[in-house]
């Protein structure tokens, strides 16, 4: 194995630079489709009005693409709840609590140590924990679509 990847820091910082190396391409790709469909009227209203190029960014185009904004980020959160093969095949699973993610724990428990019933209830907590990311990013997005009515 790398020696890069022996400390905990490291190991972490190679993690999420894979993972944002993974999901770079499809948040490009969502962003730019969001920026393409921001109406150019509003961008020369503000324009007019006075508001300099930062201001016309925060103040009509971030919340154009806000929806967009919210399900993207949300998707990210939702792949990085399921990734396993990314840390199991960069960090290994030997860095104790450092690299340990419930996918992880919930693959160590049912199938390293044959508690299946850990390893159900792991998964259990983690359904919790998505859920409530859920009601989460519903609200904000519900909060987001009642703006624009």
């Amino acid at each position: 194995q790398m020696s890069w990847l022996e400390t905990v820091p490291r190991a972490r910082a190679s993690i999420v630079l894979a993972s944002v190396w993974r999901q770079l391409p499809y948040m490009m790709v969502m962003l730019l489709a969001g920026l393409q469909s921001v109406d150019s009227s509003l961008e020369e209203a503000a324009k007019i009005d006075g508001a300099n190029g930062w201001k016309a960014f925060l103040h009509v185009t971030i919340p154009s693409i806000r929806p967009v904004l919210i399900t993207s980020t949300w998707i990210a959160i939702m792949n990085n709840f399921q990734m396993y093969t990314i840390i199991a095949n960069l960090a290994g699973t030997g860095r104790g609590t450092g690299t340990m993610t419930l996918s992880i724990a919930a693959y160590q428990e049912a199938f390293k140590n044959y508690e299946f019933g850990r390893g159900a209830a792991i998964g259990v907590l983690w359904l919790i924990i998505l859920f409530i990311i859920t009601m989460v990013s519903n609200r904000a997005a519900e909060r987001t679509a009642r703006d624009y009515q």
